[in-house]
């Protein structure tokens, strides 16, 4: 398929799964200064879609990005998607994630991937870990293919609006054989939001190589926001990406959730039957408070107001971890402090609602 076809696919795709109830579905405009399978350097006038749909047990999430170079010697496109399958069995999630990737270059120059992993997380108060194994297959721009295997572990830990984690990821494909071992940290106060990481590469391509990338993002309206990210890495085993990056562009939703803020929010869980659980919030100067999720395809659910500040409402949870969000006066989603967050993709976090420790 050629980069211009694949670009009206994808911009396609995702503006259908906005129609079926995505939970965000965002463009991004700006620049970049990378190089790309040894051919094209420099910088880059950038556009991109991204997109997701997400159900209690799944989630497809989907992103496209085309690049032409200012000398005018050529373009870049690059698709990828993402299908997660997940089962809380109570603290532990067990999973499924299919992971596929294309990307081509002017001139023919094309190269993909793709993989399954199984994997396990536990969540444990402001804990999070997880564990997985994945296998698939690659093709070089070379034209050369591989099979594609890996390992991956990481802990995180949330301490009020930072969250701080490590990483170690195993691959090998052909006679190749690395693993990138990274640590980083994150930042959600106010209307920033800062993510920076930094790490080793050790074994082979390019082993030795320091790995290192920092993104922050600006909200400068309700929906607009202000995007710069920088970082380097060893080249991939594709050939198609290396070296040093620099972007810098806007990013607008275009459809779903309203942009997370910073939350006086505070919340208890306290599970009472083996299939319900109860939640109370206090939110201070709240007229309407409504509490989303996975267990309900991310609707609000309106909670009753207790008295002063405090919210309360009852859900059909057992025991488990299950993502989740606040919603405040009809308008802008809130994760409560001193609960556990995840990013969700899209340069914000969702909450890690915990039942029964």
């Amino acid at each position: 398929m050629r980069p211009a076809g694949l670009v009206a696919l994808a911009a396609a795709c995702t503006m259908s799964a906005a129609r079926l109830g995505a939970q965000t579905v965002s463009a991004r405009i700006g620049g970049v200064r990378a190089s790309y399978a040894d051919s094209l350097s420099g910088t880059a006038a950038a556009i991109g879609l991204r997109g997701a749909v997400e159900r209690p047990s799944w989630r497809l999430l989907g992103d496209v990005t085309h690049a032409r170079f200012t000398s005018g010697a050529g373009s870049s496109t690059q698709a990828s998607t993402a299908l997660t399958l997940a089962r809380p069995a109570g603290a532990l999630s067990l999973g499924l994630q299919g992971l596929g990737s294309a990307s081509f270059l002017t001139g023919g120059v094309s190269a993909w991937s793709g993989s399954a992993q199984g994997f396990v997380a536990l969540v444990r108060g402001p804990w999070l870990a997880s564990l997985g194994a994945s296998a698939g297959g690659l093709r070089t721009v070379a034209g050369v293919s591989h099979g594609l295997f890996g390992g991956a572990a990481r802990l995180r830990r949330d301490v009020g609006p930072f969250a701080v984690e490590g990483a170690a990821a195993f691959t090998a494909s052909g006679t190749t054989r690395y693993t990138d071992a990274t640590v980083g940290a994150s930042l959600t106060r106010g209307v920033w939001n800062v993510d920076a990481s930094g790490g080793a590469r050790l074994g082979g391509l390019e082993g030795g190589t320091l790995l290192g990338q920092a993104d922050a993002e600006l909200r400068l309206a309700p929906r607009l926001f202000l995007d710069a990210a920088v970082g380097r890495s060893p080249r991939d085993l594709t050939g198609f990406t290396s070296g040093t990056y620099v972007t810098l562009g806007f990013r607008v939703p275009l459809a779903g959730r309203p942009p997370m803020i910073a939350s006086p929010a505070r919340v208890e869980v306290r599970a009472e039957a083996p299939d319900r659980a109860l939640v109370t919030l206090e939110v201070p100067h709240a007229t309407q408070v409504a509490i989303v999720g996975e267990w309900n395809a991310w609707t609000p659910a309106p909670m009753t107001r207790l008295g002063g500040d405090r919210w309360q409402a009852w859900l059909p949870l057992g025991r488990g971890a299950y993502r989740f969000a606040v919603v405040v006066d009809g308008g802008h989603w809130i994760v409560p402090p001193g609960v556990p967050r995840l990013n969700d993709d899209f340069g914000g976090q969702v909450g890690v609602l915990v039942i029964g420790g």
